[in-house]
């Protein structure tokens, strides 16, 4: 994508070369943002399940066990 953003604003490359330069640009920018918001939301959906978590059991009383 660097590579990509220099060649877009160069101003000593061909205006065909800038023009799909461009358009490559546009396409990783876009699949890379998509990638962004999958994470957070699946951090978010982690987030949710581990502050919703009972302590149902995870600590066992000592009386438990007792016959």
């Amino acid at each position: 994508m660097k590579q990509l953003h220099r060649i877009k604003y160069a101003v000593n490359s061909s205006v065909e070369r800038r023009e799909a330069a461009t358009e490559s640009f546009k396409t990783w920018h876009g699949i890379s943002q998509m990638l962004n918001l999958l994470m957070l939301a699946g951090l978010g959906a982690h987030l949710c399940r581990v502050a919703s978590r009972g302590e149902d059991t995870r600590f066992v009383g000592a009386g438990k066990f007792r016959s």
